[in-house]
């Protein structure tokens, strides 16, 4: 497998989270520093992602968020918890 750039820098991205404590947004959201397997299983589906990268955001619910947005609105979000249960949202992609 060849990393292109944009993931190299998300899996660069996602091994930042584990710095984020308790309360790290503010709103006593959960911190990441004991999530390896939410992480380690993120940099999984972005390896395997390839080229089609997406852009990357923790969440103050403890999960990781991972989306694509058209530059004509269609939007494509999955949420990724560590209990694997996967959440996503479609608007028309």
């Amino acid at each position: 497998m060849i990393y292109n750039t944009e993931m190299i820098e998300n899996l660069s991205l996602l091994d930042s989270y584990r710095k984020l404590k308790d309360d790290w947004d503010g709103n006593d959201a959960p911190g990441f520093c004991d999530k390896t397997a939410l992480i380690k299983f993120c940099k999984e589906v972005v390896i395997n992602l390839g080229y089609q990268q997406p852009n990357i955001y923790p969440t103050s619910r403890g999960s990781i968020q991972l989306e694509y947005e058209k530059d004509n609105g269609e939007y494509l979000e999955f949420e990724i918890f560590e209990e694997e249960k996967n959440h996503w949202f479609s608007d028309l992609f």
